[in-house]
C-alpha cells in the first residue's frame, strides 16, 4: 500500500502589522498552500506523548516531508535554510484538520546539503469555528 503521497497542505501563517491609524498592532494570517509528502509518524522521530490521570496520551499524528528546492523557489526559507514558521501562532492545514508544528529538522541522503525539511505535526482540539488569534479555523 502507499503510505507516502504528495498533496496540498495548507499554511496558515501570521503576519504582524500596525493598525491603520497606528495603534495596537494587527494580526492577520497568510494563506499559503504547499505541496509535500504526508505520512503517518511510525518512526517515532521525537516523543511527544505526555500524561493525565487517565494514564498516558499519544500525541504524535503525522509528518511532513518538504523539499528545501522547493521551498527556496517559493521564497519560504530562511537564512539557515529552514522553512520560515512560528510553532506558536503558525498553523498546517490537511484534508480538513489544522496541525501546529511539533518541531522539525533538516534530513535527506545528501552528502552536506540537506534536502528535505522534516515536520512532526500535532492535531489540534478545535472544532469548526474555533479562533486562533484573529484567523478563524478551518
Amino acid at each position: 500500500s502507499q503510505s507516502r503521497y504528495q498533496e496540498d497542505i495548507i499554511l496558515k501563517r501570521r503576519t504582524m502589522g500596525l493598525s491603520r491609524f497606528g495603534g495596537e498592532p494587527n494580526s492577520t494570517y497568510e494563506t499559503i498552500t504547499l505541496k509535500g509528502l504526508m505520512d503517518f509518524n511510525y518512526f517515532r522521530k521525537w516523543a511527544t506523548d505526555f500524561s493525565q490521570f487517565s494514564g498516558k496520551v499519544d500525541r504524535q499524528t503525522v509528518v511532513l516531508l518538504l523539499n528545501r528546492e522547493y521551498l527556496a523557489e517559493q521564497l519560504l526559507l530562511n537564512d539557515n535554510g529552514r522553512l520560515q514558521y512560528d510553532p506558536g501562532y503558525d498553523r498546517f492545514i490537511y484534508r480538513g484538520v489544522v496541525y501546529r508544528a511539533a518541531g522539525d529538522t533538516l534530513v535527506s541522503q545528501s552528502y552536506n546539503d540537506p534536502m528535505l525539511v522534516d515536520i512532526l505535526l500535532q492535531r489540534e482540539d478545535l472544532k469548526t469555528g474555533d479562533i486562533i488569534g484573529d484567523a478563524v479555523f478551518p
